[in-house]
């Protein structure tokens, strides 16, 4: 009905338009019929009187509005970037697994996945059973000078940090209203772990798995699960300094020895021999554990090894060998690049806009 009212008017507006236009052409013969016309003024009465604004006019007329339009239009533009970094991609040596990594979970089948096969999926699955069973034996092998420290070597996507606590969860070690705590070094990393290990349980955020950073506390009574940041972890000390409400304490990502990880190592093992309840786990993703090790009376090394594809990256000055969880291209800029920031920006654009979705897009500014 809406169309159809539109095309009435329009052929009407068609008419009454052409009808004032002959008004106008014969008032203009009219008035200066007996005067010489400039070239300007003889080429604008040619046009109105022509049929050429006719067919103008009814183009116009048939003109429409609408998201099939832009559609059909948008083939006639290409994208052009007002500026763009050039890239070429790092030489690769073939790897040997190619059986391995035929077997990796492509992101298409892990999103149908429910969050069960996900967790079931990560490699620290498969030692569940294993993991509980070294901590009751350790716990039960402890004698009076002995401390309960069990280091844990499980390389960066492992599963550690989000399953581990909920293994133990699981196995009964938050009996007694004791909570099990896990140290980030960084607030992002505490909120997004918590939210994760929320969803997996199945609570909400803030009930039996909370974190706790600066400014922020998203705990509760209920809370037996709760992530925090090192600095929150040493605030508890001062309120608490024998950590009584803690059954297990995980010590996250050991290996980058920030200050706070570093103080922290010196109370905890001062902890660790006074409370022998208290189970301490050194968690590190790197090779550093011997040294934790050594440095928590050669505490125990629990190894939890990854899914990696080996990658050899060849450049002119030097060749290395890196070790990734899913397949990895490497691309170096052609020519030095003098404002990096500008081209951080550039290329984040450019990958945004050329890259199929979904996706993410991780920067890192030193």
């Amino acid at each position: 009905m809406r169309e159809e009212s539109r095309r009435q008017y329009l052929a009407k507006r068609k008419d009454d338009k052409l009808d004032e236009l002959r008004h106008v052409v014969a008032d203009d013969e009219t008035l200066f019929a007996h005067e010489d016309l400039t070239e300007k003024e003889r080429k604008d009465m040619e046009y109105r009187d022509g049929a050429k604004w006719e067919q103008e006019q009814l183009l116009a007329s048939m003109l429409t509005y609408g998201a099939k339009d832009a559609k059909l239009k948008q083939e006639e533009f290409d994208l052009l970037l007002d500026d763009k970094i050039d890239f070429i991609q790092a030489l690769q040596m073939p790897g040997t697994l190619e059986k391995q990594q035929a077997e990796e979970l492509s992101a298409a089948q892990k999103r149908k996945m429910t969050i069960e096969e996900t967790r079931r999926s990560l490699p620290v699955y498969a030692f569940r059973e294993q993991f509980i069973e070294a901590v009751k034996e350790h716990q039960a092998s402890c004698s009076a000078n002995l401390l309960f420290v069990l280091i844990i070597e499980g390389e960066t996507g492992s599963g550690k940090t989000t399953q581990l606590p909920q293994y133990l969860y699981e196995a009964g070690f938050c009996k007694d209203g004791k909570k099990i705590g896990c140290t980030q070094p960084r607030r992002v990393a505490a909120m997004s772990v918590a939210a994760r290990v929320a969803e997996e349980i199945g609570c909400k955020l803030g009930m039996q798995v909370g974190y706790s950073i600066r400014f922020e506390d998203c705990t509760s009574e209920k809370t037996v699960l709760k992530y925090m940041t090192d600095g929150m972890l040493l605030r508890e000390f001062l309120n608490e300094p024998d950590l009584a409400s803690y059954s297990v304490m995980m010590i996250d990502e050991a290996h980058e020895r920030t200050l706070h990880t570093d103080i922290l190592f010196g109370l905890v093992k001062d902890i660790a021999r006074f409370r022998k309840d208290l189970k301490l786990l050194i968690s590190s993703a790197t090779l550093d554990a011997e040294k934790f090790s050594t440095f928590f009376d050669d505490a125990p090394i629990f190894r939890i090894p990854g899914r990696r594809l080996v990658l050899t990256v060849l450049t002119q000055s030097s060749t290395f060998v890196m070790n990734f969880l899913f397949p990895v291209d490497i691309y170096y800029t052609q020519a030095p690049e003098a404002d990096y920031l500008d081209a951080v920006l550039v290329t984040i654009m450019q990958i945004h806009l050329t890259q199929p979705l979904p996706g993410d897009i991780l920067v890192f500014l030193t």
